[in-house]
């Protein structure tokens, strides 16, 4: 892949990151408490990413390590929602 074709697939990425991110603020916003419920949402999605299981890849420890790379990735998108939440939605994210 050459280094435009690497930076077009970057920022689709990134685009679709701050949809995401967007789209779980609204959902929260629509909310009593939109905090509370971001929160809620926010810890369900570490904790259930940190659980995932590939059984496809076949050794246990590659597994475990997708996981851990899955949960740090979610973590990182749940922390660019929360900062949305702070700056609402005509915010700009960053990672």
């Amino acid at each position: 892949m050459d280094e435009e074709s690497a930076i077009k697939a970057e920022m689709r990425l990134w685009a679709l990151e701050v949809l995401a991110c967007n789209l779980l603020v609204m959902l929260c916003a629509s909310d009593p408490d939109p905090q509370a419920a971001f929160e809620t949402v926010r810890q369900g999605m570490i904790a259930g990413a940190g659980r995932r299981a590939f059984p496809e890849v076949g050794d246990p420890s590659l597994s475990d390590l997708y996981a851990a790379e899955l949960q740090d990735a979610v973590a990182r998108l749940m922390e660019m929602g929360r900062t949305q939440m702070r700056l609402g939605l005509g915010g700009t994210a960053t990672s």
